[in-house]
């Protein structure tokens, strides 16, 4: 060999080492690329707890996303991909699970080859290829086979392989990580023979970045992992196994693409609306989460469901639950998310502000409710928002019901909101963006009739779309213990208005329970029937109608069920009176500021002191700015 061969032949060398050197870093920077972007899908969050939305957004789940703390997000493809970017830009190490679990279910008498063939060629693939290059690239996996089906024998494992082997290559080939098959709770096999037959088609899910899915749901609400590994945990019985028998596939990924509360899949009364609370709920899927974060391989868990008409599966639907997830994925508190307290006043118009009225005014209560001609400087309202700027401010514009002397409740409507815009075209936009809510509601109505039920419905729609229009919140009614629709023949009575109350409550409305208390005793079986009974109301709506939820209500309390009784067992005049009333005050406070249901909570009433007078409070003023103060600097 000459010279220069040798130095063509030294210099062929140094590239080939450098090429291997290159090659070998590059490997390194992958390894470590791909653990770095496995640990943020892993640990990038300080929950596992994300949602399964089966349609677009009702306006819950952007809320959920818009903390950046959201781990997972299952949804489908269509309308359903369409809150996909959203989430991406907003929890960027999110991960998406696309669900095609629909089309024939498995048939174990068709070949196996055929069949994933038909599936690819029939349901798979005419959804993926919808999916542009831009969407592919925010998809992490896709669930693949159909819902629900798994291996139960050997047999029926190998088939799945040989499904397994046709299908995965397809997915793969199309730019998307398969999850193989989707179990549901207790579905999965936990036999060694069958798991053992299963390692074909595992391996081949997780060769192409894939894993599986699992439904992860509680029966009975169990915090025992005796119980729960059959059910939530029984995932973990596949990853004992492949400790002892595949450790090769410890890390591949399962997504629990539905979790939460279910027995036999009705959608009226097997999930945790119907058969249990909210605060048990949360209580068992902070302890459910607490779990999933030991085990690493565990994407996330998809609660069912969000989105979609929330009267679909409405013992499942999240809204209710929503409060409590945003809290929990911005604090890591458990407990439901509720203000140092919802004690708030009543404030009557005076011709002169008193020192009742401003000493309560400058208290930083929670909410207040006054007349529109406390908008203007240096009244109640305007004295309340500069102490509290971020408290609720209700303003009253009260009429009665005109049922059944104007027989048409849309042109009713329409002419109380003529006489409300005019009071409010009085006041500057400044004065005006001071009110939380109109009180335009006709005060506690009794509905007697469907004819009745119908027209209030109407007029209070209108009035509310009216306000909205114009930028207002309202009030959608007012009840008092004799009008609260607490059952289902109430409710059944009232059908054309639960669409308002619901619809309302999307919109940021609220209803209002008021309440005359007949008795200062402590305790809430004595409360039951007067102060706490819109209680009853709540967990009805929860069990059957768990959408209506949504809409807050604000408790506002008077003395007696005629407030312009003064009964002297009540009166506020004597020392001893006022500290029965404010002993007894403090302990509703706490008491009602339990339920997420409750905005808010007035006592009726400071100012005009001539007006009801055994419910006046000019003389608790004193107590209360040093409740509200020793309360909300806790």
């Amino acid at each position: 060999m000459t010279m220069q061969g040798d130095a063509l032949f030294m210099q062929s060398k140094i590239i080939d080492t450098m090429r291997v050197l290159l090659a070998k870093r590059l490997v390194l920077f992958t390894v470590m690329l791909s653990t770095f972007l496995y640990a943020g899908h892993v640990c990038a969050y300080t929950s596992k707890i994300g949602v399964n939305c089966l349609s677009g957004d009702t306006g819950t789940t952007k809320k959920l996303i818009d903390t950046g703390k959201m781990p997972i997000l299952t949804t489908g493809i269509g309308e359903r991909s369409s809150l996909i970017p959203y989430y991406k830009q907003r929890c960027p190490n999110g991960i998406v699970v696309v669900g095609l679990v629909g089309g024939a279910s498995v048939d174990y008498n068709q070949n196996p080859v055929t069949f994933a063939q038909n599936r690819w060629n029939n349901y798979l693939w005419p959804q993926l290829s919808q999916v542009t290059s831009q969407q592919k690239a925010l998809i992490d996996y896709v669930e693949v086979s159909p819902n629900m089906n798994e291996p139960h024998t050997v047999s029926e494992a190998q088939w799945w392989n040989a499904y397994a082997d046709t299908l995965l290559p397809l997915v793969a080939n199309a730019g998307f990580k398969p999850l193989v098959f989707t179990s549901g709770v207790g579905g999965v096999p936990t036999d060694d023979s069958v798991l053992t037959a299963m390692l074909p088609m595992f391996r081949k899910a997780h060769q192409y970045g894939g894993g599986w899915a699992y439904h992860g749901y509680t029966i009975y609400y169990t915090k025992d992992i005796g119980v729960e590994i059959w059910y939530g945990l029984r995932y973990r019985q596949v990853y004992d196994f492949f400790r002892r028998s595949a450790p090769d596939l410890l890390t591949m990924p399962l997504a629990i693409a539905e979790g939460g509360v279910d027995y036999l899949g009705n959608p009226a009364t097997d999930g945790y609306a119907y058969r249990g609370t909210r605060e048990q709920y949360a209580d068992w899927l902070y302890w459910y989460d607490q779990k999933l974060k030991e085990d690493s391989y565990v994407l996330g868990v998809s609660l069912f469901k969000i989105g979609d008409n929330p009267k679909s599966w409405p013992s499942f639907d999240l809204d209710p639950m929503v409060p409590w997830m945003i809290h929990y994925y911005e604090t890591g508190d458990p407990s439901w998310p509720r203000p140092k307290m919802v004690l708030g006043m009543h404030v009557l118009s005076e011709k002169t502000i008193s020192d009742a009225v401003r000493t309560v005014c400058n208290a930083p209560a929670p909410i207040m409710y006054a007349d529109a001609s406390e908008l203007k400087a240096g009244r109640a309202i305007a004295l309340f928002k500069q102490a509290n700027p971020n408290g609720i401010v209700i303003v009253g514009m009260r009429s009665r019901l005109p049922y059944p002397e104007e027989p048409n409740p849309e042109s009713a409507a329409n002419k109380r909101w003529t006489a409300i815009s005019k009071v409010l075209n009085s006041f500057t936009s400044g004065e005006k963006a001071l009110i939380t809510y109109i009180d335009a509601s006709p005060g506690p109505v009794r509905i007697d009739n469907s004819e009745q039920a119908a027209y209030f419905a109407t007029y209070m729609r209108v009035l509310r779309e009216k306000l909205s229009q114009n930028g207002f919140k309202s009030i959608i009614g007012a009840f008092d213990p004799s009008t609260l629709p607490t059952n289902k023949t109430a409710w059944d009575l009232l059908q054309p208005y639960r669409d308002v109350w619901y619809e309302a409550g999307r919109a940021g409305c609220a209803a209002m329970y008021q309440t005359g208390v007949t008795s200062y005793v402590k305790s809430t079986s004595a409360q039951a029937e007067g102060l706490l009974k819109y209680r009853d109301c709540y967990s009805y709506l929860l069990k059957y109608y768990p959408w209506m939820v949504v809409t807050p209500i604000i408790v506002m309390i008077g003395d007696g069920q005629d407030l312009k009784t003064i009964p002297d067992a009540f009166s506020r005049r004597t020392k001893e009176g006022l500290g029965q009333f404010t002993n007894w005050a403090e302990w509703a406070d706490i008491e009602i500021n339990k339920d997420p249901d409750v905005l808010g909570a007035l006592l009726f009433k400071v100012g005009a002191p001539y007006a009801y007078p055994a419910s006046d409070l000019g003389n608790a003023a004193e107590w209360f700015a040093e409740y509200v103060q020793e309360r909300t600097s806790r």
